[in-house]
C-alpha cells in the first residue's frame, strides 16, 4: 500500500527525517516513492495499529493518508480512477500539485 503523509512546513527537512526514523524505530520496511516539502509518499504493508503509533509519535506531520490511486489531473481520468477505487462511501476529493508530485488524496467526506 501506498501512504501519504502530510508534512507540516515547520523546517525543510525535519519533518521527513521524523517519519523515517519513525519508521525505522518501528521495524518497519518502506520504500519511498516520492517526496517534496509538502509530503513524502512510502510504499509499506503497515497494519492500522502501526500507523496509528506513527500517527501518535510524529509531531511534524499533519495527516498520513492511504494512497488509493495514482493519476495524471485531466478530469476524465481522476473520474475514471475514482470509479474503481476500493472505496464504497462518498468521498470528497483533495488534490495536492506541488512541483513534479502529482498526489490524488481521498478522504472520507
Amino acid at each position: 500500500m501506498n501512504f501519504l503523509f502530510e508534512l507540516s512546513k515547520e523546517h525543510k527537512t525535519l519533518p521527513n527525517s521524523e517519519i523515517r526514523s519513525c519508521l525505522q524505530s518501528e521495524d518497519i520496511e518502506y520504500k519511498i516513492v516520492d517526496s517534496n516539502e509538502d509530503a513524502l509518499v512510502i510504499e509499506a504493508d503497515i497494519s492500522k495499529n502501526k500507523i496509528q503509533r506513527l500517527a501518535d509519535r510524529l509531531s511534524m506531520t499533519y495527516f498520513i493518508d492511504q494512497v488509493l490511486f495514482f493519476s495524471s489531473t485531466e478530469k476524465e481520468i481522476l473520474k475514471q480512477k475514482a470509479k474503481i477505487n476500493p472505496l464504497k462511501k462518498r468521498v470528497r476529493l483533495q488534490l495536492l500539485i506541488k512541483t513534479d508530485l502529482k498526489i490524488l488524496v481521498l478522504k472520507k467526506s
